[in-house]
């Protein structure tokens, strides 16, 4: 379990002076994860390439003694699955980043929530995500993805911080998971991947309980892949990283 304090400063994060289409990510090989260099975003989601994303999910305990998520609109303005419903935080490993998760997540929760203290947990789970898009013919988006668990210090006083954006709002954890039920294609295809795999459902919400009574211990990654291409049902594949890419036929 990890816990941040990060200086608040006035001056603005290359985030915020750059354009998403500025943006260089890392791209890594998908079975070893070994770093390949670097790549402008374009480039990156025009040609496949592997990158990581780092999602999390914002929790609060509640009155109920179960907890809230923290739910984020993304605003129409974004690249890719613009007006979606998603988990709390969703960025992309940029080379600033110097190619560490933990750093990654700090500056999404810091320029997107404005959370700069709080406590995390990344599901101990090593995870991959193929998506394609209707509304974005020439994009193929292949990640390295991981699920963090985070709890704000200031869980009451959380307002987006960036215009990517719409809005964010709190649901208790049930209720939240019969919405996305209700309304699956209203979610990003990471967000489906995240709340419809029975699996992950489970672990993130004996861990984010866990994490809230501060007991948390690490055990053993495993390897869960899920695929979402237009035009085929998605799909989800557990068990050695290479052999679940050779059979989703997403190994190049």
């Amino acid at each position: 379990m990890k816990k941040h304090q990060v200086a608040e400063s006035g001056a603005k994060s290359s985030t915020e002076s750059s354009t998403e289409s500025g943006d260089v990510f890392p791209v890594f090989d998908p079975v070893t994860e070994e770093f390949q260099g670097h790549k402008p975003r374009v480039r990156v989601h025009r040609e496949g390439d592997w990158h990581r994303g780092v999602q999390a999910n914002v929790v609060r305990p509640n009155a109920i003694g179960t907890f809230d998520i923290l739910v984020q609109e993304r605003s129409s303005g974004v690249d890719i699955a613009g007006g979606k419903f998603d988990q709390s935080l969703a960025t992309q490993m940029l080379d600033e980043d110097g190619r560490c998760q933990d750093t990654a997540l700090r500056r999404g929760l810091r320029d997107e929530l404005g959370i700069t203290a709080y406590r995390s947990v990344r599901l101990p789970r090593s995870l991959r995500i193929v998506k394609t898009y209707d509304e974005h013919p020439d994009t193929l988006n292949r990640e390295l993805i991981s699920l963090y668990l985070v709890t704000s210090e200031n869980r009451d006083e959380i307002v987006p911080a960036s215009p990517k954006v719409r809005r964010a709002f709190w649901m208790e954890w049930t209720e939240f998971l019969t919405f996305f039920a209700k309304n699956r294609t209203a979610f990003t295809k990471t967000g489906q991947f995240y709340f419809g795999t029975p699996l992950l459902v489970h672990e993130a919400t004996a861990l984010t309980h866990r994490l809230l009574a501060e007991e948390i211990g690490r055990g053993p990654e495993d390897v869960v892949v899920g695929v979402n291409r237009v035009g085929s049902p998605s799909r989800t594949y557990y068990g050695q990283v290479d052999a679940c890419l050779c059979e989703a036929g997403e190994a190049a």
